[in-house]
């Protein structure tokens, strides 16, 4: 069968149609996840049918007992309407069978249904005889390589981060290039635009000999705030378009698959990588983005941990201070470079602590 040519799909359907018409005798599919893993299923199950579970809910035993086992949601608050007691048991189980296998119970569950899937996939595709390599392929030979994929990572994401830095305030760009000191968006926008614009509304209304308390509340007041808030929108606005570049060509998801074992360690996944790294450009989009992952748990432990991270306003105060006390460049390299080391050792250091005190 070839689905992009559409050979086989005829007989593919008609193979469907005799399933649904109970004219072929299936056999059910039973994943064998391992001694561990089963032990703890079939404890689940046993459970389950003491407290008459099946015939409240309309899933079968072990699905059920699997799907508790992943820490599925759903199936957790339709159980705990059924009986709460069960769920602090299933919670202890998973704790304690994830310390028996060295990673949590729902990767190994997955890893089980992919080998599964591999060997099947094996079984009825048909491969060319040279194999073909992609562009693709070639390219995550390279940032997924083990020893090249990290170093590469942190490139790109310094890279971005000079950009954004940049735009927004003109770091390290102006330190480097002198010529290029006057080169700030966020100045533009608060000093240049809308000093210009408080000017000419300051002179009009002094014109028309409007009250010194309405000149003060409309230039000092409302456009000296607008152009406060508006001053971030290069920083915003670059973050966003950087980090859309990085996921629409794929690089986040490899990011996040290349950081995984290590945030693992400190109670996140890869994909927590995303979210924490927006923090060094702006924490508010960076709890936005805590959205995204899965469990509120991640995303509560995720939110606490941005804190910890240095977003470009604490970045200004970093080199005033460091201006201030050292006054060679290279100086100045070493101090930002330290705050910033410091700051990421605190975010595991303190994602650690976050895991095994309180969201165990």
């Amino acid at each position: 069968m070839i689905a992009i040519k559409g050979e086989g799909l005829n007989e593919l359907i008609d193979a469907v149609m005799r399933i649904v018409k109970n004219e072929v005798s299936l056999t059910t599919l039973q994943i064998d996840y391992g001694d561990k893993i089963e032990e703890a299923i079939s404890a689940i199950i046993k459970v389950l049918e003491e407290l008459d579970v099946s015939s409240k809910l309309p899933y079968p035993l072990r699905w059920m007992a699997v799907r508790l086992l992943e820490g599925d949601r759903e199936i957790i608050r339709e159980v705990l309407a059924v009986d709460s007691s069960i769920i602090a048991k299933i919670e202890q189980l998973r704790n304690e069978l994830s310390e028996v296998l060295g990673e949590d119970v729902d990767i190994v569950i997955a890893d089980k249904r992919y080998e599964l899937i591999e060997e099947i996939v094996g079984d009825v595709v048909e491969k060319p005889s040279r194999k073909i390599i992609t562009l693709t392929d070639r390219i995550d030979r390279i940032v997924l390589n083990k020893y090249l994929g990290l170093p590469l990572l942190l490139s790109v994401f310094m890279l971005s981060f000079m950009v954004i830095f940049s735009v927004n305030i003109g770091f390290p760009l102006n330190m480097m290039f002198p010529e290029l000191e006057s080169f700030n968006l966020a100045s533009l926008i608060g000093d240049y635009i809308f000093g210009y614009i408080s000017d000419v509304v300051s002179s009009y209304l002094i014109s028309i000999n409007a009250p010194e308390w309405l000149v003060s509340l409309i230039v000092d007041g409302v456009i000296s705030g607008v152009g406060s808030v508006l001053s971030f929108y290069p920083l915003v606005l670059t973050v966003f378009i950087l980090f859309s570049v990085l996921e629409d060509s794929g690089y986040m998801a490899r990011a996040a698959f290349i950081m995984d074992r290590i945030m693992r360690k400190f109670g996140l996944t890869g994909r927590a990588f995303m979210p924490l790294m927006l923090g060094y450009g702006c924490n508010v989009p960076s709890v936005m983005a805590a959205r995204i992952l899965p469990s509120g748990r991640e995303q509560l432990l995720s939110i606490l941990l941005n804190s910890l991270i240095p977003c470009q306003a604490r970045l200004v105060a970093f080199m005033i201070i460091i201006a201030a006390v050292f006054h060679d460049f290279a100086s100045q390299i070493i101090v930002m470079l330290f705050l910033y080391a410091l700051s990421l050792f605190l975010v595991v250091l303190m994602g650690i602590i976050f895991n095994k005190l309180f969201f165990r």
